[in-house]
């Protein structure tokens, strides 16, 4: 069942944020967070969404090394 957080909270061996929509076994409910009514056409554009978001990711540096990858190695700086 999907559930959204109305609260910061632990569920899971994870922490979830407010906000944050995520999966929890049939009738288990608490104060920290709702049901939530999942719609058709809904998966679709969080796939959309999320292949989107990763994209953004990957032209992202993710470490120190990969900030001048561009640049020739005699043009870089010493970091």
């Amino acid at each position: 069942m999907k559930v959204q957080a109305i609260t910061d909270g632990f569920y899971g061996g994870a922490r979830q944020r407010a906000g944050e929509v995520f999966d929890v076994k049939d009738g288990v409910t608490s104060k920290w967070f709702t049901p939530v009514q999942v719609k058709e056409a809904e998966p679709a554009k969080a796939a959309s969404a999320k292949a989107a978001k990763s994209k953004a990711k990957k032209d992202e540096p993710v470490a120190l090394s990969e900030l001048q990858k561009d640049q020739p190695v005699q043009d870089r700086e010493v970091i």
